[in-house]
This record gives C-alpha cells, sequence and structure tokens, in this order.
C-alpha cells in the first residue's frame, strides 16, 4: 500500500480529530507510522490488499479444521503439538495471513476455545502443510485418534516447494 503525503495528512488528521473525540480509541503508533510513512508499518494497521474469495473461503476451511481437531482431540484426551494453528507466513502468505487476522479480531467470530486464538506472523510457510492436512481431513470421516495423527502427517510430509 503506498499513499502519497496528501493521504497520509488526511488520515492524520482525522486519527488527531478522533482522539479528541474518543480517547480510548486512540492509536498513537498509527500516527505515527502515518506521520513518518512507513509502510511496512503501515500494513499492521490495514491490509495491503482485499481477500479474494478464493483465500477468504481457504483461511476459513483451514480454521475451521484445526477447531474441529483441537475440539475433537480434547475430547478423545488427544494432546499433540502439531494441534496448535501456527498463523501464515509473513510475506508470501500476507493476503491468507491478512483475513485471518481480520477474523481473529471480529467480534462476529469466536475463537475461544481455539488453541492459537491469535493470528501471528509465522517464520516458515504454512499453506501447502495446511492444504495437506485439509484434503487428509476431508477424507476422515470419523475424526478418531488415529485420523487425527493421519491428518497430521499429512501435514508433516507436505511439500514446501
Amino acid at each position: 500500500m503506498t499513499l502519497t503525503k496528501t493521504e497520509r495528512w488526511l488520515l492524520l488528521n482525522q486519527l488527531t480529530i478522533l482522539a479528541i473525540l474518543k480517547p480510548d480509541n486512540d492509536n498513537p503508533a498509527l500516527r505515527r507510522a502515518l506521520e513518518k510513512g512507513w509502510e511496512v508499518e503501515l500494513r499492521q494497521f490495514c491490509p495491503v490488499e482485499d481477500a479474494t474469495p478464493g483465500v477468504s473461503f481457504e483461511v476459513q476451511a483451514v480454521l475451521g479444521m484445526f477447531e474441529c481437531l483441537q475440539l475433537r482431540g480434547r475430547e478423545l484426551g488427544y494432546v499433540d503439538g502439531r494441534l496448535r494453528f501456527r498463523g501464515f507466513q509473513g510475506s508470501s502468505e500476507l493476503e491468507h495471513f491478512d483475513y485471518a487476522r481480520h477474523l481473529f479480531q471480529s467480534p462476529h467470530h469466536d475463537f475461544s476455545r481455539f488453541d492459537g486464538r491469535e493470528c501471528t506472523y509465522c517464520a516458515h510457510v504454512q499453506l501447502p502443510r495446511y492444504r495437506a492436512m485439509l484434503a487428509a481431513h476431508q477424507k476422515s470421516r470419523t475424526n478418531t485418534k488415529e485420523d487425527m495423527a493421519l491428518i497430521l502427517e499429512a501435514g508433516d510430509k507436505a511439500s514446501y516447494v
């Protein structure tokens, strides 16, 4: 996202007015990023681009799969660190990251039972792992401990090329 100096000035002016009217909504970090023109910093406040429907559906499917596996894992007493949602890689999976972060911050989605309740940048690419797990999860009908182990193994064997 690239903002002109005029666009940054207008946004900064609006944020200053908002801070006066509603001090609880003040965001000094965003104001400073706008003042300095720090585009990389602005990305954490504003998605770089809108998520396409394909990305939106994929993120929802991934989060739904993790929630399902985690809930079933608790019921079965199945403990495995790979059941924790790791987030998305910050540079090559940015569109997925932005949309997932939006879902986690939205008051319309409840992730209170979700292990990994925030969407953070992950140092490693995750999409191949998640896609392999989704394919295995969709084939599974019972979500037994054995099925869960197969789903997690599919993610471990995913190609990251």
